[in-house]
């Protein structure tokens, strides 16, 4: 089979343009000026159950709690005791007593209100405001100082 060259249309040829070859700076400054980078970035929001996850990692059990009993006057080789007691009367969440017999114990340590409400009174402290985990620690440390372990007396400890 005979092909015809007349059918064929012309090649088109471009100029070719010698050029020195790059240096690595100097093809990545090539590259650079041709490349367009768009990034898109989440803004940073902060998520409670990281920071309560890190200090948990930290301090263990009801970790989260820790800088603020050392705020409010707890020591820190005190800790682990103070742990276990968060994580026994509260599972570390700042609530009301739930069992109609305790119902006057109530937040974060389980303070009994009825026992303690004229000491309470002297801090100006109320009822609701043992539901404050600041005020509950606070006032948990000061009892603690006061009397030991005592309240909490399933810790066996003086």
């Amino acid at each position: 089979m005979k092909v015809s060259t007349e059918t064929l249309p012309p090649l088109q040829l471009a100029p070719v343009v010698s050029q020195a070859p790059l240096n690595a700076h100097e093809a990545l400054q090539a590259d650079l000026a041709t490349t367009t980078t768009t990034t898109t970035e989440t803004p940073l929001v902060s998520d409670p159950l990281d920071y309560i996850d890190e200090s948990r990692a930290m301090y263990g059990k009801c970790g989260e709690w820790y800088d603020t009993i050392i705020a409010v006057g707890g020591r820190a080789e005190d800790w682990p005791t103070w742990s276990k007691v968060l994580w026994t009367e509260s599972r570390c969440l700042p609530a009301p007593g739930k069992n109609p017999a305790t119902a006057d114990c109530i937040g974060l340590t389980q303070i009994f209100f009825r026992v303690h409400e004229a000491w309470l009174s002297d801090f100006g402290f109320g009822r609701e405001d043992l539901l404050d985990p600041v005020k509950n620690l606070t006032f948990a440390v000061a009892l603690q100082k006061s009397s030991g372990w005592s309240p909490w007396a399933y810790l066996n400890k003086p």
